[in-house]
């Protein structure tokens, strides 16, 4: 949560539908990528005069399921959050934790693999911190959070190969492996 940067125009893109679908109930973001909007964004598509995100959705939609509550109970009792902060809560939401989350999913895939506590370490930090996984997981953009998720099925599907012969899997299981294979789909094409 301590890392952040300011999402610029692709961010802004995949945030501005965000805010519109969960603010207005609208898949044109209109209202929100306007200058004084918070969310301005180039990268934007326009049909019949309404503006709407070029971007993938899946970041978007997972956004508003994420905020929608938070921002149903701050309006409640009559609060609101400033742009920059619902950006840097939506990004430490939808970005961080799914990409600390793989994180945890990779050291025990390579402990697993390794049997060492110290090489599934090595690894891990080199893969989060030596690769673009950690600048895309501090900015909202999709990149990160489909590698997220799609690492996320891969750990499942490699678990279901890990279990003796006969083992059943549920049909939740597999469900939530299609879900998140969706998911990234949608995230970034």
């Amino acid at each position: 949560a301590y890392f952040y940067q300011i999402p610029s125009t692709n961010g802004n893109s995949r945030l501005a539908l965000t805010m519109s679908i969960v603010k207005q109930g609208r898949l044109n973001t209109d209202t929100f990528n306007s200058q004084s909007g918070g969310y301005f964004s180039l990268d934007r598509a326009t049909y019949k005069g309404k503006i709407y995100t070029d971007k993938a959705i899946g970041s978007s939609v997972l956004g508003a399921v994420v905020y929608y509550p938070i921002y149903t109970i701050l309006h409640f009792f009559g609060k609101e959050l400033s742009a920059t902060k619902e950006q840097h809560l939506l990004t430490f939401l939808v970005m961080g934790l799914p990409s600390a989350i793989a994180g945890t999913l990779i050291y025990i895939l390579c402990e697993y693999l390794s049997k060492s506590r110290f090489r599934a370490f090595i690894v891990t930090q080199a893969i989060a911190l030596g690769t673009m996984c950690f600048p895309f997981a501090i900015i909202y953009f999709g990149h990160q959070l489909a590698a997220s998720l799609l690492f996320g099925a891969f750990f499942m599907i490699f678990r279901i190969k890990t279990l003796p012969a006969p083992a059943k899997i549920s049909n939740s299981y597999t469900f939530l492996i299609g879900l998140l294979l969706g998911l990234a789909l949608l995230t970034d094409l």
